[in-house]
């Protein structure tokens, strides 16, 4: 990822990012993903700040994976513009040949998998029906690489990989942009996982004049905040926002999946990738398997998730005096042309609440997206059980296409685990109600845990609750094998929701009892 760049230029790559990654029951003539209309609002979006307004939009967390190919690393417990060193090399003492101690931070896009066994990517599959195909690497992308230590488990720095399959999406091709991300720590010896993030993105390769390929220079030390020259991140293209990555004058356009379309990616991962996936997915398979010592074998199958979005201005003088405040700590800037919250912090869920009216109920558009991410220890925590915050191992997977959601692990209370969920009740156009789903694969020895079970087969039930305790009309599917147990919510409709589940012993039939003869 970039290490410094204007707040405006890393404004126009997180939303490039994040609006690129798109699926389900959208318009027929829908081709390229969504992206906010220029055209949408008066005053207009360039200016609309100036002028008091905030042109507000709701993205997702994984969009900050950007489509940059190297990783970069910071000496100190506090990294400033005047203290960032980069380097692409650690070095035998992990330092970047600094002779320096201290916190080193990092992130990479993982590479294709070779014959050592690092962080990486092992398969693709990207199909319809119910058999699925291998996809074929075709290539990486041009860009910044970085050298990585695989028995240490700290990650080789990549780029954006293209994968064909034969089945394709709405640009008219196969061809899918893989983007797995690891975000790291290095203290001393010692090596921790701050985030690891997956996103799967259908591609239209386009003649994109200006556009460049991601490239880094390399900060040999202290410098000036207003000093760019040497190592700015000059990957970045503003010609059009709906790049999912760029090369020497080419934009390579994020499209929308193909109805019936199912992705699987599998990856070998550090085992320091522990506890709780979430994202955005539909009825999705999530296996893990060891392969010795350091990584894991993990396998994520699922549909795309259709997730409404969320775009509106405001002023927030002009009736929402709550905004004001809300909008002045948004967590990913304000200023320049939007002001972006993210789709799992609490901010969101505020502002869509706020803004509900403003936006007439209804979503800006339509996203397919395929996307999961691990959780922080922090957002494990919250769930009120060990049970679900341990860490050593990976525990289950949580997804939803709900515009804003809680981003946590489910939380354990009363019996119920427990869910937040919030969207517009409109898809685009203000007559179609918007269809919620969400997905919770647990382990079935971690769902014993919760309620003291034993080896006894699992059943549950599964709820959608508004804010008035009133149920909410679902389809539920409940089903346990092979050690995980699925439980999925589909079809109910937005404002905002609790979604719950109550994990029971299953019934087991009585023998019938021979009759004498």
């Amino acid at each position: 990822m970039g290490i410094w760049s204007s707040k405006n230029r890393t404004l126009a790559v997180a939303i490039a990012a994040c609006l690129a990654v798109t699926s389900g029951s959208l318009p027929a003539q829908a081709q390229d993903s969504w992206t906010p209309s220029f055209q949408e609002f008066e005053p207009s979006i360039q200016n609309a700040y100036d002028r008091g307004y905030h042109n507000v939009l709701i993205r997702d967390e994984a969009a900050q994976n950007g489509s940059k190919g190297s990783f970069y690393l910071s000496p100190g417990f506090k990294s400033t513009p005047e203290n960032l060193i980069t380097c692409f090399e650690l070095g035998e003492d992990l330092d970047c040949g600094t002779g320096k101690q201290g916190f080193f931070s990092g992130s990479a896009i993982l590479p294709p998998c070779q014959a050592t066994i690092e962080n990486c990517i092992e398969k693709v599959w990207v199909y319809q029906g119910s058999s699925p195909v291998e996809a074929s690497f075709v290539r990486s992308l041009s860009g910044q690489t970085s050298v990585g230590y695989p028995a240490k488990g700290i990650p080789a720095g990549s780029t954006v990989s293209i994968w064909s399959s034969g089945t394709q999406h709405s640009g008219g091709s196969g061809n899918y942009a893989v983007i797995p991300t690891l975000k790291f720590g290095i203290s001393g010896n010692a090596i921790s996982i701050d985030r690891f993030t997956v996103n799967v993105i259908p591609v239209k390769e386009v003649a994109a004049q200006g556009a460049i390929a991601p490239e880094f220079s390399i900060c040999k030390g202290p410098r000036r905040v207003d000093d760019v020259g040497e190592c700015i991140d000059n990957g970045n293209f503003p010609g059009n926002v709906n790049c999912a990555y760029t090369q020497t004058n080419i934009c390579g356009v994020a499209q929308n999946f193909a109805e019936n379309t199912r992705v699987g990616v599998q990856l070998r991962l550090s085992n320091k990738v522990s506890g709780w996936f979430h994202g955005r997915l539909k009825s999705p398979n999530f296996a893990v398997s060891r392969i010795d010592s350091t990584y894991n074998r993990v396998t994520v199958d699922a549909s795309p998730a259709v997730v409404s979005r969320f775009f509106t201005q405001t002023r927030p003088d002009q009736g929402h005096p709550i905004l004001q405040q809300v909008l002045g700590r948004s967590n990913l800037g304000s200023g320049g042309q939007f002001t972006i919250f993210e789709s799992t912090r609490p901010d969101a869920m505020t502002v869509l609440r706020t803004l509900r009216d403003v936006a007439k109920d209804t979503a800006a558009g339509l996203s397919t997206v395929w996307s999961v991410s691990s959780m922080s220890a922090n957002q494990a925590s919250y769930s009120g059980s060990q049970c679900l915050s341990d860490t050593s191992r990976l525990l289950g997977i949580v997804t939803t296409n709900a515009t804003v959601y809680s981003g946590q692990a489910p939380e354990f209370r009363g019996g119920f685990l427990s869910y937040q969920v919030a969207g517009m009740h409109y898809v685009p156009g203000g007559t179609e109600l918007s269809q919620g789903s969400y997905d919770l694969v647990l382990r079935s020895d971690v769902a014993r845990c919760l309620y003291g079970f034993s080896r006894a087969p699992l059943s549950a039930s599964v709820s959608v609750v508004n804010n008035e305790g009133q149920r909410s009309f679902a389809t539920t599917v409940v089903s346990e094998k092979n050690g995980w147990l699925k439980m999925a919510a589909y079809g109910f409709t937005f404002s905002e929701k609790t979604i719950k589940v109550k994990i029971t012993k299953a019934k087991v039939p009585k023998a019938k009892k021979k009759r004498a003869r």
